[in-house]
């Protein structure tokens, strides 16, 4: 994975700035400059190389977090829908026995002459 691709990559960087100091070391004259350069710039490819995997690695991770809370969200989802269901199936229970006992209530306790008025009358109680 990433990590490994990351230690190759220094690894190597590391390689290259060994066999250069060795250079210098021999060449401690007008070439010096250029091996400092080269230093430089080596250095500068290992942290861009470095930068570039983190970035990678900083993308993977927040496309693992996006798919997470999708799941997560449409889980909640589901689970809201079914809580909604059931209260709007207990609601409508509420409301059938609470409509019935004000038929009963009005019909002075006589369910059959509530249960023979029609809707019309129901809803002109209140």
């Amino acid at each position: 994975g990433t990590g490994a691709t990351a230690k190759t990559s220094v690894t190597s960087v590391a390689e290259r700035i060994e066999e250069a100091l060795a250079r210098m070391g021999s060449n401690c004259g007008p070439d010096s400059s250029n091996l400092q350069e080269m230093l430089r710039s080596e250095l500068s490819a290992m942290a861009m190389a470095m930068a570039q995997q983190q970035r990678e690695s900083a993308e993977q991770q927040m496309e693992h977090v996006g798919q997470a809370v999708r799941s997560e969200l449409r889980e909640t989802s589901g689970s809201l829908q079914s809580k909604v269901e059931e209260f709007e199936g207990a609601l409508e229970s509420s409301m059938e026995r609470f409509e019935k006992g004000v038929d009963k209530v009005l019909s002075g306790g006589n369910p059959s002459k509530a249960e023979g008025r029609s809707p019309k009358q129901r809803a002109d109680r209140g």
